[in-house]
């Protein structure tokens, strides 16, 4: 028996990724509810680790810990959640930083807190 060749694989919507999804987004509809979940989720994970990443050059240094502290717009954009939110919940985010009045939160707290989440 022959292995099925790539084409064969692409027409199967269990094996569809993210990459068939972005070449032919129309196959959407081929996908169940729990793989368009599954690969959802995914996907918004990879959007926020990119996102933290192509920021990591604007942000300040924390000089004691090598660390890089960012602001409240900073974190929505790589939660993916409104600058209200992130100001809202900052007390139960581990990686923030009170600074007097200021919040700030620190870059690798919040791609650790990014990461330790992408399984759930």
């Amino acid at each position: 028996m022959q292995a099925p060749q790539q084409s064969e694989l692409d027409l199967d919507p269990a094996k569809m990724t993210l990459d068939d999804l972005s070449a032919a987004p129309e196959r959407v509809a081929e996908l169940s509810s729990e793989s368009a979940r599954s690969m959802l989720t995914r996907g918004l994970v990879a959007v926020a680790v990119l996102k933290a990443r192509v920021g990591t050059e604007d942000a300040e240094p924390d000089l004691n810990s090598g660390d890089r502290l960012v602001d409240r717009t900073y974190v929505a954009r790589c939660l993916d959640m409104s600058e209200d939110w992130v100001y809202d919940h900052a007390n139960e985010l581990p990686f923030t930083i009170h600074q007097g009045r200021q919040l700030k939160f620190s870059l690798q707290g919040l791609q650790r807190y990014i990461r330790d989440r992408q399984g759930r």
